[in-house]
């Protein structure tokens, strides 16, 4: 177990560290405003690529517990599945991104199967093949920028998403020949397996999964979006790579939870033994809370530091923007505990609902008050959301999971 869990935790990390080299570099060549428009259009790009196969992989996860010997079944409905739901995410970037950066609409669809391609590998428990796999697109994207440095004299916002966009043709060939291996794809579907009844009953089943993703990212990245388009690129730059450096951060409760525990969390679940998954989250929400601490007070003393030495002199600002938002690692490590327990049986609805209400509060605000306040604006509404999340959470956790114990306690 600690064996997989480092694994996955120094994987994660290291993937961490080469998308904020690559982002570093991407800013330091392109500068605040230029940038601005990079990351707006590369937030949109994560925003909607949820939307692809919604809640595919998630549900993968929980249906490989119950139905492991019908994957072909659950390999025709998905791809039918993620047919059907390309065509409204490529419609809504063309829409809405108006700029240059319209070709990075590739990877939404790039890392759609990247996303279910590690569930497969989490399903089979294979996880060294987990952690090459959220490696190798970092990896591949500084590699081809480092080259490209060396062999360009100017990097232009054109030449980044030209690169962008082939790390992501590469990445889909890749997942394509990894699906196709472990029995996913074209060349398995076979004849009277479309049942519309059955196609409509996998699409109700996975979509919960997809919303909370969906619904993260919703107040997660429109903020840059909303500070590009309300108040100026070079702000909207200037905020992204403060953003970024916080997601570091944000990496660690993920492969905890998300990489490592969400499938045993399933298993647990369906054995149906609360006990035991109450002492799991007893002593998780205690040992995240003191990294949480550590983590958050490190990145608020170091800030400057950081700053300076990764973006230089022309982003001093973001380290204000830092400060502000270490606030938020205390109460997004709290939420991750939690929210891993709301993504089983049925009360992963629960789940969507909070994030729902964290997201139309989050956005409400952000349009009301960046195009007066601008970036600091965004930083204190993404506080006060990260809080309500969590005390949200936390709620539906003990008033619809862990219900009977705390009742007994009372007693």
């Amino acid at each position: 177990m600690i064996k997989s869990i480092m694994m996955l935790f120094s994987s994660t990390i290291f993937s961490s560290v080469l998308t904020l080299l690559t982002q570093t570099i991407v800013a330091s060549e392109l500068g605040p405003e230029a940038f601005g428009i990079f990351s707006s259009s590369l937030a949109l790009v994560m925003l909607l690529s949820p939307i692809i196969a919604m809640g595919s992989d998630g549900y993968l996860l929980k249906f490989v517990t119950n139905y492991d010997h019908d994957l072909s079944r659950f390999n025709f409905n998905w791809i039918i599945y993620f047919i059907l739901t390309s065509f409204p995410a490529v419609s809504v970037f063309l829409l809405i991104d108006l700029s240059q950066s319209s070709y990075l609409l590739i990877l939404m669809i790039s890392q759609s199967l990247i996303n279910f391609s590690v569930a497969i590998l989490q399903s089979k428990n294979h996880f060294i093949s987990v952690s090459v796999l959220l490696i190798l697109q970092s990896f591949s994207r500084i590699l081809a920028l480092v080259l490209l440095i060396l062999f360009t004299d100017n990097v232009t916002i054109n030449i980044v998403i030209i690169l962008y966009v082939f790390v992501a043709i590469l990445m889909v060939t890749i997942c394509l020949i990894l699906l196709n291996k472990h029995g996913f794809g074209f060349k398995f579907i076979t004849k009277g397996q479309f049942k519309k009844y059955e196609l409509l009953s996998f699409i109700k089943s996975a979509a919960p999964f997809g919303f909370t993703t969906l619904l993260h990212l919703a107040y997660f990245q429109s903020d840059i979006i909303i500070i590009n388009r309300l108040f100026s690129s070079e702000e909207a730059g200037l905020y992204s790579a403060a953003f970024m450096i916080l997601t570091a951060a944000y990496m660690i409760p993920s492969v905890l939870y998300q990489k490592y525990f969400l499938p045993i969390a399933h298993q647990i679940s369906s054995a149906g033994d609360l006990i035991r998954e109450f002492n799991y989250f007893r002593k998780g929400a205690k040992y995240i809370f003191l990294l949480s601490l550590l983590t958050a007070g490190s990145y608020y003393l170091l800030s400057d530091f950081i700053v300076m030495k990764i973006y230089g002199e022309d982003y001093v600002v973001s380290s204000m923007y830092i400060k502000v938002l270490s606030i938020c690692i205390v109460f997004r490590f709290l939420s991750s505990n939690s929210g891993v327990f709301l993504m089983t049986k049925d009360l992963v609805h629960k789940k969507n609902k909070y994030m729902f209400i964290c997201a139309v509060f989050n956005i409400t605000f952000n349009f009301i008050l960046i195009p007066r306040y601008g970036a600091i604006a965004a930083a204190t509404t993404t506080i006060l959301t990260e809080i309500l999340l969590c005390v949200l959470f936390y709620r539906g956790i003990r008033k619809y999971k862990f219900s009977k114990i705390y009742a007994s306690s009372l007693c």
